[in-house]
């Protein structure tokens, strides 16, 4: 588990972000194993999580 701070993890995962030029999904799992750290703290520290979480619920109720 990363030893860092919230913020400092956050720092890092932005900064990795940042530096490819064309950031997909698989980007976000790259990062987490790269941080090593989950998949959701990635979402999270970009402010994307909501969305995905908003999201993939939609999507779940729309199955069911």
């Amino acid at each position: 588990m990363n030893q860092n701070t919230y913020d400092e993890i956050c720092d890092q995962v932005n900064k990795n972000w940042r530096n490819l030029s064309n950031p997909n999904i698989d980007d976000l799992k790259r990062i987490g194993k790269k941080l090593n750290i989950d998949v959701s703290i990635v979402r999270e520290c970009l402010g994307i999580k909501d969305y995905y979480d908003f999201e993939l619920d939609q999507d779940e109720k729309v199955e069911k």
